[in-house]
């Protein structure tokens, strides 16, 4: 009977550390298959930056979130090469500098802070006498901009507003004289 008893036993402690075994081991090869994956898929796309979630024009060059809690969404370099609409993007002519100043290249580089220079791509360079910025429609529509045609005329609306006077401190004065006495005009 005891010896029954120990045979059940180590019978149960070997089946019991086979199973342990073999779910470690799924355990591992499922821990490995999803970070080689991971891997894999940051190799592939590349981030360029995050970028609001409500489509504000505020960008981050390192993962945040929101004011409001929601996390910025990233742009990868892959997203870029293809235009917003989904149709691949056209030639690249030359780079800008993504300041705006008239600086260009006909080479990626970067500028005096590290920025990357923009790419302009046929079709979207600007005409002289046209305008710099172009919003595509949807987000006009988003925006709720209304266009009017310019005009002189008088402005009735009156416009209340809170205000601080305060000095102007750049014509404001320190004076240290060596000598006791008054100031009476500077």
């Amino acid at each position: 009977m005891n010896r029954t008893v120990a045979v059940i036993i180590g019978v149960a402690s070997i089946v019991a550390t086979l199973g342990a075994g073999y779910w470690w081991g799924a355990q591992k090869a499922l821990l490995t298959t999803t970070t080689s994956n991971s891997v894999n898929v940051k190799a592939e796309r590349k981030i360029l930056f995050y970028r609001n979630p409500m489509g504000l024009p505020d960008t981050s060059p390192v993962p945040k979130k929101a004011p409001d809690g929601m996390a910025y969404v990233p742009v990868y370099a892959d997203d870029d090469e293809v235009g917003i609409a989904g149709k691949p993007r056209s030639k690249i002519l030359y780079y800008r500098n993504p300041m705006g100043l008239p600086d260009t290249s006909s080479i990626p580089k970067k500028d005096q802070m590290g920025m990357d220079y923009v790419p302009v791509y046929e079709g979207e360079e600007p005409t002289t006498g046209a305008p710099l910025i172009k919003i595509s429609v949807d987000k006009v529509q988003k925006l709720g901009v209304r266009t009017e045609a310019a005009a002189v005329r008088e402005l009735t609306r009156t416009v209340r507003a809170v205000g601080m006077v305060q000095a102007n401190e750049r014509s404001l004065y320190t004076v240290a004289p060596r000598f006791e006495g008054w100031i009476q005009k500077l």
